[in-house]
């Protein structure tokens, strides 16, 4: 005979919680591009987790390359993530 796991509040706001935030991180990119290949491309894009093309202002990417020095190029990865405390990546 199996144990049937005991559903309360709590556990469905934790499901609930897990469901929204996989949600929210939908929309951050795969893998972060450095400006350097993002600057040698026409139209720089990523790709986000559910698929989608992440677009990138080209005039801001060439101002950045204007500004960041050559060698900080290909260390420098886009779009800049800052981590939350309540976070977890």
């Amino acid at each position: 005979m199996t144990h049937t796991p005991r559903i309360t509040e709590e556990s469905i706001l934790a499901c609930w919680i897990g469901l929204e935030s996989a949600k929210m991180n939908e929309g951050m990119v795969k893998q972060r591009k450095s400006l350097a290949i993002l600057l040698a491309k026409k139209n720089p894009v990523s790709i986000t987790k559910k698929g989608d093309t992440s677009h990138f202002d080209p005039s801001v990417i060439a101002t950045l390359g204007n500004t960041v020095q050559e060698d900080l190029q290909t260390q420098l990865r886009l779009p800049v993530l800052t981590p939350l405390p309540w976070t977890h990546w």
